[in-house]
């Protein structure tokens, strides 16, 4: 049977997205090489270069083991956390919720592939700087593994979710724009917000 040819593996981009960028940054990060070792590359987790920044993928058993980088959710953390107090060119927080989905042949060695891949993907992100974000914050909030047993190739799935807080702009200003006003926003004990105007003088 002749199989789809596989995606390309991931490469480096431009990208105006946040969310798009971080993503490309964490798979590319996963497809990376370690090494070499009489000649072969070493890879970064036992998928090798078998990496994909989106969850919709042609999968078969010939490119198994294989890994697909997507965002689940990306809420805003309410007032004052998510935006800074001022009401202009300040910034906005952002929780992105990325899963790391492996995806294994089902048969007697899927935990321990998955439990192996898992430990390296582990290994990868605990100290990784994402470049242009490094002030973000990468945690790792949980895992889930399933299986599915129908299909022409029963697969099993190893998913890990990384919550990363980063920011992004909020009401930029253009550059050499004169400020006018600003407009400074608080919450008192009670829970009421505080709203105050500022005249900037000169």
């Amino acid at each position: 049977m002749t199989h789809p040819t596989p995606p390309a593996p991931v490469t480096s981009v431009a990208v105006t997205s946040a969310r798009k960028a971080i993503r490309l940054a964490v798979a590319a990060r996963l497809a990376e090489t370690v090494g070499t070792q009489g000649g072969v590359p070493v890879w970064r987790t036992a998928c090798g270069p078998r990496v994909y920044s989106a969850r919709a993928r042609p999968l078969h058993p010939g490119i198994l083991p294989a890994i697909l980088v997507y965002a689940r959710d990306e809420p805003i953390p309410p007032p004052p956390d998510g935006h800074s107090i001022t009401g202009e060119d300040g910034s906005k927080t952002r929780d992105l919720a990325l899963a790391v989905e492996i995806v294994a042949q089902l048969d007697e060695g899927l935990d321990d592939a998955l439990d192996l891949i898992s430990a390296q993907v582990e290994a990868a992100l605990d100290d990784f700087v994402i470049a242009g974000w490094e002030s973000a914050t990468i945690l790792l909030e949980s895992t889930e593994i399933g299986v599915n047993a129908k299909g022409e190739a029963p697969i099993g799935a190893g998913i890990l979710t990384w919550r990363i807080r980063h920011r992004t702009p909020w009401r930029p200003r253009a550059p050499g724009t004169p400020v006018e006003t600003v407009t400074l926003r608080g919450h008192r004990p009670d829970g009421s917000l505080t709203v105050e105007t500022i005249i900037p003088e000169g």
